[in-house]
């Protein structure tokens, strides 16, 4: 049992008790002058919108059957082709644009996220309704562990890098995701779940373009939906912070290669974390990370959020940040690392988000001790670090059919002008011809209304590896047994 000085601190944060402001965005302008889509949101809060790219061209998903790791693949390029942010107003968002009118999906800032209605009708002027929901934050409380590599020693690249090397202006740090089963359970399409966490890690990555020697980006390489919490230090129905990442270093460390040698893996739970600060134990801790471990065997942060409610949008960011090579603000160098600036400097109370004081616009920002200790961190690490695999973009046993949606296929080989006033139905494949015959949903748009779909097809030769059956594929237009190493024994589209 817990120790009776546990306290509990209960947050009030029902999933969808909340009320919610009706928006109705429009779209202002396609292009501007500096290639931005500007999108009125609501009186005020018009968007200046830049496309952005944080997924890697394959992310590697990992699944579980009959406690058996499954490994398929997703184009990323499904995600960062709608991906847009607006760097002012820290929002990130899909966008998507038809003659219904413009749909936004993700956060408009550090305090609000936006969604299209279900079953709404649309207003007058035609735009589509949305619904805005305040993003509930707990306050901060978290720990950050010195680094300490297993083996006592750094890694050759620290032990190599000198200080006079070439530094690339841009250095992107992979970051591999675990959603345990309390977090993923809440996403009905693990496509959904994939988004999610490129909209999370973009936020981090508006806060990190303040970095420049080098500037520092997230891409997000991979997402795992654990079932087993084979990590989990949990007593009375809480995690231990500091016993769990313990135990999620040694998990992660082990399956490094399944993860495709990330730069570090980050944990999202559902659960609730306790923590021991100031002599008690207290329920209201919400991360916990290794302090300058990206790239070494110490890899590992995690934190809390609500599934969809991007209420670990802050953590996720902080405890990077320690990931990356940062100490809170007010902190002496880290002494496991020598030349290490610390942020002694920077004081606690100037409120900048590696502090848990908030004053307003400071918690959206790093401090600049917090940015030279990252840029330090990423510098001293060096080219092994520095270079990703999305860059050789060669992975074993990987087929066009399993890294392209249906959906994405069909709508590749819809070629006609009224292109946008087309929507994907379904498909079916010919077992005997391989190929796939796609259905669409087509509508007349008159003024204010949509008329009912008239029903279309196309068909087109199956991409290799398109399943035709069960445990059969098309391979060069015929459909034949499935190679054994791409076999799952559960449905292998990304739902």
């Amino acid at each position: 049992m817990l120790p009776c000085a546990l306290i509990l601190i209960t947050i009030c944060s029902v999933r969808g008790m909340q009320e919610p402001i009706v928006a109705y965005p429009k779209l202002l302008q396609q292009r501007s002058l500096e290639g931005r889509m500007l999108v009125h949101v609501h009186d005020n809060l018009t968007l200046r919108l830049r496309r952005t790219t944080v997924a890697a061209r394959r992310m590697r998903v990992l699944k579980y059957a009959n406690g058996r790791p499954l490994t398929q693949f997703y184009s990323g390029e499904d995600i960062n082709k709608d991906l847009y942010e607006d760097e002012r107003a820290f929002a990130t968002l899909t966008v998507t644009t038809n003659n219904s009118g413009v749909a936004l999906r993700g956060i408009l800032g550090p305090d609000h996220r936006i969604e299209p209605m279900p079953f709404s009708e649309k207003s007058v002027s035609g735009a589509v309704p949305h619904a805005i929901y305040k993003i509930e934050h707990k306050k901060m409380l978290d720990k950050a562990v010195s680094y300490k590599p297993i083996d006592g020693k750094a890694s050759v690249s620290e032990r190599t890098y000198r200080s006079d090397a070439y530094v690339p202006p841009v250095v992107k740090v992979e970051a591999f995701f675990i959603l345990d089963e309390q977090h993923h359970k809440h996403f009905v399409h693990k496509r959904h779940a994939l988004w999610y966490m490129c909209v999370m890690s973009n936020s981090a990555n508006l806060r990190l373009a303040a970095t420049s020697y080098p500037k520092i980006q997230i891409m997000v390489s991979g997402v795992e939906f654990n079932t087993e919490d084979a990590y989990a230090d949990r007593k009375q129905g809480y995690l231990y912070d500091r016993g769990t990442i313990n135990k999620l270093q040694t998990y992660a460390y082990a399956r490094k290669s399944d993860y495709g040698n990330p730069d570090f893996v980050y944990l999202l739970t559902g659960e609730d974390l306790y923590t021991s600060y100031g002599g008690y134990l207290t329920a209201a801790g919400l991360g916990i990370a290794f302090v300058a471990s990206v790239c070494e065997s110490t890899f590992v942060g995690l934190g809390e959020d609500e599934a969809g409610l991007f209420t670990g949008m802050h953590t996720l960011t902080h405890e990077v940040c320690h990931i990356l090579g940062a100490r809170h603000d007010g902190s002496d160098p880290d002494a496991s690392i020598p030349g290490h600036p610390g942020s002694k400097n920077c004081p606690w109370d100037d409120g900048f988000i590696m502090s848990y004081v908030n004053k307003g616009p400071n918690h959206q920002e790093f401090s600049w001790c917090s940015l030279r200790q990252m840029e330090f961190v990423v510098r001293l690490r060096g080219p092994d670090c520095w270079k990703h695999g999305d860059e050789d973009n060669v992975v074993e046993h990987v087929y066009p059919g399993m890294a392209v949606s249906m959906k994405n296929f069909c709508m590749h080989i819809y070629q006609e002008d009224d292109k946008n006033n087309v929507e994907f139905d379904n498909y079916t494949v010919n077992p005997d011809t391989c190929k796939v015959k796609c259905r669409y949903k087509k509508y007349e748009s008159h003024y204010y209304y949509r008329s009912e779909p008239m029903t279309m097809t196309r068909e087109d030769e199956a991409l290799d590896h398109t399943p035709c059956g069960k445990n059969m594929v098309c391979m060069q237009s015929i459909c034949k047994e499935q190679p054994r190493e791409t076999r799952f024994e559960e449905d292998n589209e990304v739902s």
